[in-house]
């Protein structure tokens, strides 16, 4: 089994904006001026293309889908992994989401697509769970130790221990629940935003675990394995140095993805661990889907693991 997938699949925003209806969870997100939202998502799909031609041009295989209108314009899509994940047990599941907007992203097309590899065994929609506020947002509020078996969340809004153990169950991981707080003391929306794990390196910010015993627990797990491990401060997690993500091409080499804002915020000792643990950093200006979408490179990216 592969820590990191070699085909990802991502959504070119059309409609990309601030939504308001994820604001109150996510306080990474930034309302632009109301006469620069033109501009905003104009720079959103530059971002964006610029990212999947970084990819390709490394040999990363990268499946794009077209945002569209339906049912309604989504400002989030351009952040596919929270609403569904596939897995190499021939598992893809489907997830429940807190916004109508995020709800919204769900589509048949990238489901058929995945059933066209003829590799998916199962598919389990956990969507119904929105009625019952039991929310569980992808790869967003679950970072997998797929080497380990070992799945971590926090504890958000956005997260729920019903869902969260109900998927652990399901693919046979170890569950690692916590709570993580950034520096004004408000919950972590996501787990991937303080949290990722690569199959050399892991970048983690423990002290946004207050508990100690909490930050035992998670510490304990994370140093299952001969990895470097990156303790990164609450200001580079401000600046998404915890929101990367390890992709492999064809030839097994793996590579960073990371943003060109986390590298600024990286410390000069977490840069020089990374390097030698990877083929290749990959390097993304995304300032705009950052500051205004509050997610990511890694948000971007949903991985293939079947």
């Amino acid at each position: 089994m592969e820590q990191s997938p070699s085909e990802i699949i991502m959504v070119r925003p059309r409609n990309f904006a601030f939504d308001p209806t994820t604001a109150d969870s996510n306080a990474f997100q930034n309302r632009p001026d109301k006469d620069k939202e033109t501009l905003v998502k104009a720079k959103a799909i530059q971002e964006f293309d610029q990212v999947v031609k970084r990819f390709r041009e490394v040999g990363i295989h990268v499946k794009v889908f077209e945002d569209n209108e339906d049912p309604i314009p989504k400002p989030d899509a351009i952040f596919p992994n929270n609403w569904f994940s596939t897995h190499s047990n021939g598992m893809v599941l489907i997830y429940p989401m807190l916004s109508p907007n995020r709800q919204a992203e769900r589509r048949l097309d990238v489901i058929d697509y995945l059933i066209g590899t003829n590799k998916v065994k199962e598919i389990l929609d956990m969507s119904a769970n929105e009625r019952n506020d039991n929310i569980l947002e992808g790869t967003g509020s679950i970072v997998f130790d797929h080497l380990n078996k070992i799945a971590y969340a926090c504890r958000s809004p956005r997260t729920s221990d019903l869902v969260f153990n109900r998927v652990c169950n399901l693919l046979n991981y170890k569950p690692v629940m916590f709570n993580s707080h950034d520096s004004n003391g408000k919950l972590i929306y996501h787990t991937n935003v303080i949290l990722w794990i690569g199959s050399k390196a892991i970048g983690v910010c423990l002290d946004s675990i207050k508990d100690a015993k909490e930050k035992e627990l998670v510490s304990s797990y994370l140093r299952l394995g001969d990895r470097e491990i990156l303790d990164l401060n609450q200001s580079e997690i401000l600046g998404f140095a915890g929101n990367c993500l390890e992709l492999r091409n064809d030839q097994g080499q793996t590579f960073l993805a990371i943003s060109k804002r986390a590298m600024e915020a990286m410390n000069a000792k977490h840069v020089d661990q990374l390097k030698p643990c990877f083929h290749d950093i990959l390097e993304c200006d995304v300032e705009t889907i950052e500051h205004v979408g509050g997610g990511g490179i890694r948000c971007m990216i949903a991985g293939v693991h079947l």
